[in-house]
């Protein structure tokens, strides 16, 4: 997931990219493969399941979010919490995401 994303999917076949401008369709096919990934838990439930309707549902928030200079540093729209609660892997959940929805980040946010 992390290294290849969304690169994995053919987006001839998935669900159709909602009309949010800053979406491109990379960072489209990025949303859905990462709401598919499941980290690892045993009960297989994927963290990020509902991701491609929480972006098209709280689109301010989304938007808002993404356009941020640093991202990483804000928390995240509909996952704040949930991720906090993941002692273990929360920080990588986080790191995934900013990867999904920008790339740019991903090196920054690691440090």
């Amino acid at each position: 997931m992390f290294l290849k994303a969304g690169a994995a999917l053919d987006a001839k076949s998935e669900k159709s990219k909602p009309a949010l401008s800053w979406v491109t369709d990379k960072i489209w096919l990025n949303i859905l493969a990462l709401s598919r990934h499941n980290f690892a838990h045993e009960s297989g439930v994927t963290f990020f399941k509902e991701l491609p309707d929480m972006i098209t549902r709280n689109e301010a928030a989304w938007t808002s979010w993404f356009n941020k200079n640093d991202p990483e540093s804000f928390p995240i729209p509909d996952y704040a919490d949930r991720i906090t609660a993941e002692k273990e892997i929360g920080s990588f959940i986080s790191l995934c995401l900013v990867r999904c929805l920008r790339e740019d980040r991903t090196v920054i946010s690691m440090g």
